[in-house]
């Protein structure tokens, strides 16, 4: 009978046998081959150990998780690592130990956490959902961190912790944001899941504050699959982040503890008050926990993994630096990332933000290199404030968060990671090059017969009007059976010189113009095909979720009103901090003076004004722009032409102030196509005494 250490030597053999086979790189093809913007790094060592950990069949945290932990302690000098099934957890697991009461001082529901807008969603996640109250300052531009000066600012009596990111690797200037936190009694909480092997002041990033996080996703530095890590020097911090880790237990038990009565000696002598008996310290649960412990087989493949990290971190640097010195030439019309001399970074990614003055889009250049086989993704949540699933968090904001919004709006990243080489890198300069020798002349950007929408058409050229670096809008635009119109009313809404999103919604078009949307493939646009005709207002209220901008606005694709007009209501929205803006036909002079319906249409904005104690001269106006967030908060029903007053009415009715601007409008004839008739004026006056009544 074969022993088990042969058996083993065979199988090991196998496996680097298949590697070789199924694992081994790929030549590079131009154009052909994907390169991505980070993956996996191995070989056949950590199938080998990740097979050994199986064949064991411990499968929970053994002795490869015991190992990872203390070689990871060691290569960053720290006494405590705990382990856990991912970077996200490890951030949750940071705030809920700092929320522990066996902590004296630990935070409460209703502390406040500074941290910055730019970050990704579990950074802010744990604090929401531990009841604490997030406080956001601005990011620096090109750091991409936190805006260090806007930090004593920040600080408020409710102030308790510093939650500090160090993004795609590069690290805040920790020696200015230890020095507050100390002045203040602050805890800080390193998120340095994207920055392991980063230094600052010859020191690694997660190991300056009370406690640091690190993660071990696959596009991470070094994996373990999923994984990440809580480390700290601080015993009793450790301690606790292990309760909360393992179901929030008391027992601190190794896996390879053998004595009966535990590592404790005491293991059925632990008293609980109010029990009349000691009980199992085993099931002794000291913090309200959950189950967030990683396998030893994850561990098993850390182990290798950690064995490479110096040489992954010189492989980062030295593509980092290869593309920096590449696009150096095109400074004008890209920020590049910039760094404290006191850093010595383990580049994540390399970011790259476009100037708004540049004459094309992050859209335009991320969609080049995306053809190009070149992968991108955006700087994570961007703006976090701008995402649904967080805007209606309860939280503080410092100062104005402009460089975030431009990160949002303008920023994307690229790889750099160990598994590019030279090769590769010199494509992807190669690619840039082709970008900027193309003739970037403003107005023509995209050649129509490729099927994407251009602006050179004769029909409409734009005027020089300021492009917005601070405001971004969503144009919903109804159609239905607008074919002879509605490429002109995109050409028009693509020509205006504002950050924006375009959502069309075809009400189920009969007369080709569903047809000639279907033929647009351009990034900016996202068009809705309605499956039947529910009705104008039905349109509007679909493409609402869907907007991601400041402000929402209403653009009929029916030429009467003009684009150019859009710079007047956000002009006056940014210098008030308005809700909503109207453009007001009747205020835009004796061209506004349209002919169909103009008595109607005045009796009710009369009946408005009398019934929400408005001053409105033009409720019925199609030009009506909204600050996104209230607009999603109206909960809107009209499906017709109806929905342009109850939307008026639900705004004045939520204490809303609309204010006018005077547009210009080019009203159109029933020949021409307008749709709007006499019984749409009786629904209107029908939902304006529902909306003040009823509900």
């Amino acid at each position: 009978m074969r022993d088990t250490d042969s058996l083993k030597r065979e199988i090991f053999e196998k496996i680097e046998a298949f590697y070789n086979l199924e694992h081994q790189k790929q030549p590079f093809i131009p154009g052909q081959t994907k390169i991505h913007y980070a993956g996996r790094v191995y070989d056949q060592l950590e199938m080998v150990a990740m097979v050994d950990a199986v064949l064991e069949f411990w499968l929970t945290m053994g002795r490869y998780a015991e190992e990872f932990e203390e070689g990871l302690g060691r290569f960053l000098g720290v006494s405590e690592v705990v382990f856990v099934n991912s970077g996200s957890s490890a951030n949750l697991l940071a705030v809920a130990t700092l929320c522990s009461n066996e902590l004296e001082g630990h935070l409460e529901p209703g502390d406040e956490v500074i941290t910055p807008a730019v970050t990704f969603p579990t950074t802010v996640a744990p604090l929401v959902q531990n009841g604490l109250i997030p406080v956001f300052v601005d990011c620096e531009p090109g750091t991409y961190n936190l805006d260090v000066a806007a930090l004593e600012d920040a600080i408020s009596e409710r102030t308790k912790a510093i939650f500090v990111p160090h993004t795609l690797g590069n690290p805040c200037e920790m020696g200015k944001i230890m020095k507050l936190a100390e002045r203040w009694g602050l805890f800080v909480i390193e998120d340095a899941c994207d920055a392991l092997g980063s230094r600052f002041d010859g020191r690694y990033v997660g190991t300056f504050g009370h406690l640091g996080t690190l993660s071990f996703y696959p596009a991470h530095h070094i994996t373990t699959g999923e994984g990440g890590a809580v480390i700290t020097d601080d015993k009793k911090l450790a301690r606790i982040a292990r309760s909360i880790r393992d179901w929030g237990r008391a027992c601190w038990c190794k896996y390879n503890t053998t004595d009966p009565d535990g590592a404790c000696g005491r293991r059925f002598a632990w008293e609980i008050p109010g029990l009349p008996d000691t009980y199992d310290h085993r099931y002794l649960y000291t913090n309200v926990g959950y189950n967030l412990r990683p396998t030893d087989i994850q561990a098993a493949l850390g182990v290798v993994q950690l064995a490479k990290l110096p040489g992954f971190i010189e492989k980062r640097k030295h593509n980092f630096h290869r593309l920096f010195e590449g696009l150096k030439r095109y400074e004008d019309h890209l920020i590049l990332p910039c760094w404290s001399e006191r850093a010595d970074v383990s580049w994540f990614a390399f970011p790259i933000t476009v100037r708004p003055e540049a004459p094309f889009s992050r859209q335009e250049l991320v969609r080049w290199l995306e053809d190009a086989r070149i992968e991108t993704r955006l700087l994570f949540a961007g703006n976090i404030l701008k995402q649904p699933g967080y805007r209606d968090m309860k939280c503080r904001l410092v100062g104005k968060l402009d460089n975030s919004d431009l990160v949002m709006r303008n920023s994307f990243f690229i790889g750099v990671y160990p598994g590019l080489d030279d090769v590769r890198i010199d494509y992807v300069l190669e690619k840039f090059e082709e970008f900027f020798d193309r003739n970037w002349e403003t107005g023509k950007l995209v050649n129509r017969e490729t099927g994407k929408l251009g602006l050179d058409s004769p029909i409409y050229q734009p005027t020089n009007l300021p492009i917005y670096q601070s405001t971004r809008l969503s144009v919903i635009m109804p159609a239905y059976n607008e074919k002879d119109t509605i490429l002109t009313a995109l050409e028009r809404a693509k020509a205006a010189k504002i950050e924006k999103e375009i959502i069309i919604v075809d009400n189920c078009s009969t007369d080709g113009t569903r047809e000639m949307l279907q033929q647009i493939n351009d990034d900016d646009i996202r068009i809705i095909f309605q499956p039947q005709n529910y009705g104008k207002g039905t349109s509007i209220r679909t493409a609402i979720p869907y907007c991601t901008g400041d402000y929402t606005i209403i653009q009929d694709a029916d030429l009467e009103y003009d684009p150019q007009d859009w710079h007047k209501l956000v002009d006056l929205a940014l210098e008030k901090d308005l809700d909503a803006v109207y453009g007001s036909r009747v205020l835009g002079g004796p061209k506004a003076i349209y002919t169909h319906y103009y008595w109607g249409v005045s009796f009710l904005t009369f009946l408005i004004n009398l019934l929400f104690g408005a001053n409105l001269t033009d409720a019925a106006t199609a030009c009506k722009m909204v600050r996104t967030s209230v607009l999603q908060e109206l909960k809107l029903t009209c499906t017709g032409f109806d929905l342009d007053f109850e939307l008026t009415d639900k705004l004045l009715k939520n204490s809303y102030q609309i204010v006018e601007v005077p547009i210009t409008y080019e009203p159109r004839s029933f020949e021409e196509g307008k749709k709007i008739r006499g019984k749409d004026g009786l629904k209107a006056l029908r939902t304006i005494l529902r909306d003040r009544f009823l509900a």
